[in-house]
């Protein structure tokens, strides 16, 4: 046997005996960027970049059992890894990529794709292309336009929803009508528009599923105020374009949901008396002196 394919074959035998859980013995690798993509049916694709070192490190994936892991160093050769876990990554090895699977990374918990995420590194999400809209720890991320976001550092808990039930109602003010989105995996029913009140309220049957309604700022201005059942709660807000808003909230229990803004329709024919009123005490030392003339 020639001593260069021995020694390969002995590199590689000495890295498949390498115990499990090995990596996180050795410093950790220093990582230039790490991406997340999530599909339609909660698997993962992962890719990290590791920076060149000139001592071995060690890689802890961001999930377990990685499945299809590749690790493929700078200088064009692979590096062999059989832990599930994590892996070493050698000493002069150049800019390392290491690429896997991660089967059922999101679950789904009562209709919403759910992540319980811890990680030291900042890691770059991907959602999937039917998620228009996510949550990080119960915070709402507008995701339509772009999929990606950054978690620097990263403790979350991920959620989102595909493909979320709508219902479409219509809010009329004379002859005007705007339209109000909910989404929710709960029912909803009794969609009123209060103009005097500045509000739109309606019922949920359910409880602890995120209630989404979208508007047009011209119906309902900010800043808002959420109430369920008659009591304030706690909500997010986010905007959708320049003149659409999303706001949603979690009930505890089912019940009435109202939103309240703190301008409404400005309608001319509201301020129309009012109006006239001033310019005719504008007008009235005009036309006195012109009476004189």
């Amino acid at each position: 046997m020639r001593p260069e394919i021995f020694a390969i074959l002995a590199i590689g035998c000495l890295v498949a005996v390498i115990p499990q859980g090995a990596a996180q013995e050795l410093p950790g690798a220093e990582q230039e960027r790490i991406e997340v993509v999530i599909d339609s049916e909660g698997d993962a694709s992962v890719k990290h970049r590791i920076t060149s070192s000139t001592e071995p490190t060690g890689l802890e994936f961001v999930g377990a059992p990685a499945h299809n892991l590749r690790i493929t160093d700078g200088l064009g050769g692979e590096i062999v890894s059989m832990d599930a876990t994590g892996a070493v990554i050698p000493a002069d090895r150049g800019v390392v990529l290491v690429e896997y699977e991660l089967q059922d990374y999101a679950r789904l918990v009562d209709g919403v794709w759910t992540l319980d995420f811890l990680y030291t590194d900042t890691v770059v999400f991907t959602v999937p292309d039917d998620a228009e809209l996510a949550f990080i720890n119960g915070k709402p991320l507008y995701t339509k336009t772009d999929k990606r976001f950054a978690c620097h550092g990263c403790q979350m808990v991920l959620e989102y929803m595909v493909d979320a039930p709508k219902s479409m109602h219509v809010a009329s003010w004379e002859n005007r009508e705007f339209p109000v989105e909910i989404r929710t995996l709960a029912g909803v029913e009794n969609f009123e528009f209060n103009q005097p009140e500045r509000s739109i309220s309606f019922d949920v049957d359910d409880a602890d599923t995120y209630v989404i309604a979208v508007f047009d700022t011209e119906l309902l201005g900010k800043p808002y105020i959420m109430l369920h059942n008659g009591s304030k709660v706690v909500f997010s807000g986010y905007d959708i374009s320049e003149t659409r808003v999303g706001i949603t909230a979690k009930p505890d229990a089912p019940g009435r949901v109202t939103i309240i803004g703190t301008t409404v329709i400005p309608e001319f024919s509201v301020f129309a008396p009012l109006i006239a009123g001033f310019m005719a005490v504008l007008a009235y030392p005009l036309l006195r002196r012109l009476s004189f003339h």
